[in-house]
């Protein structure tokens, strides 16, 4: 079974989701490598020239294309591939091996979430979003609004939770974000609540007296519950593309991140800046935001990406 048929294969109830989410990345990567293996049947060097260029084309960046590339080139001979068909469904192979997901596995105690990420990247709706999918498990959940000394991020996150029925945790304008995490894990753990997802401040990776607050918050959870938060989401906007990669890094260096999530897929065709955040910054997924309701928050499932982002191939196949 070749590596397309095995993806094609792969069943989830979240496809139809998948497929529609990742219609415009599919649009420049599947449909590329599809009018590329129509171009260069046989593999020489401009094949891998162009194909670097669907790789650029879609997200993927210069790093990572270059990466993908060599140890295609690699492959093809080790594995003595002849035709660009058989060297694309590589590629594809090596694609799978590189993208890691992030089961997110709660604990018979509180678990906490810590939601961090600049402005505008999703990350109040995101939160929101996965406080919904928890509550729709059975769970018991609460929000928390840490981005104090922003009364309408405050005032959004308010807004989702009535519309979801869930609990919102909030403190008084202006004070101290730490202080507000303090009374929240106080109260979500005398009233044995499951999760507590909490929305930090929307950080610029610039701005370092933002990302010590951050810092500080990470310190006053274990102080207050015993033990660190179990799972530090970064949140990123996929249409920001490359800009992605600079934004992982910078709070890689002063956060402990344990995955991303990654936002508004459905309105561009930047969905290959996720292979990126896998080769460049070795960062799992945990969930995708794949449109506007409330359940198209999904859990990140490799093989359904790349079923999903190489439609356009297999389709015209």
């Amino acid at each position: 079974m070749n590596i397309f048929q095995k993806i094609k294969d792969h069943f989830s109830p979240k496809q139809d989701v998948y497929f529609e989410g990742f219609k415009k990345t599919d649009e420049r990567f599947g449909q590329g490598l599809f009018k590329l293996l129509r171009k260069k049947p046989n593999l020489d060097a401009d094949f891998y020239q162009e194909l670097n260029q669907v790789l650029i084309e879609s997200d993927v960046g210069v790093d990572a294309s270059k990466q993908i590339l060599k140890r295609l080139e690699k492959d093809v001979n080790r594995l003595n591939i002849k035709t660009s068909s058989e060297a694309i469904e590589q590629m594809v192979e090596i694609l799978l091996e590189y993208l890691m997901e992030y089961p997110v596995i709660l604990e018979d105690r509180l678990n906490i979430i810590l939601m961090v990420g600049v402005n505008g990247s999703g990350k109040t709706t995101s939160s929101a979003k996965l406080a919904a999918l928890y509550k729709a498990q059975g769970k018991k959940v609460m929000l928390v609004a840490a981005d104090t000394f922003r009364a309408a991020a405050v005032k959004q996150l308010q807004t989702w939770a009535e519309r979801i029925d869930v609990p919102c945790f909030t403190g008084k304008e202006n004070s101290d974000p730490a202080s507000v995490v303090v009374d929240a894990c106080k109260k979500a753990s005398q009233e044995a609540y499951d999760v507590l997802i909490i929305d930090t401040a929307g950080r610029l990776q610039t701005k370092v007296n933002l990302m010590q607050e951050l810092e500080k918050i990470h310190r006053v959870i274990e102080k207050i519950i015993g033990y660190p938060a179990q799972h530090s989401f970064l949140v990123l906007d996929a249409s920001t593309g490359q800009n992605a990669l600079s934004q992982a890094d910078a709070f890689l260096l002063s956060s402990k991140i344990n995955a991303i999530i990654c936002t508004k897929m459905d309105g561009t065709a930047k969905g290959g800046v996720i292979i990126a955040l896998a080769m460049n910054q070795k960062l799992p997924v945990a969930f995708v935001g794949l449109g506007e309701k409330v359940d198209d928050l999904s859990v990140f499932d490799k093989e359904l990406y790349l079923s999903s982002i190489t439609q356009g191939y297999r389709n015209d196949e």
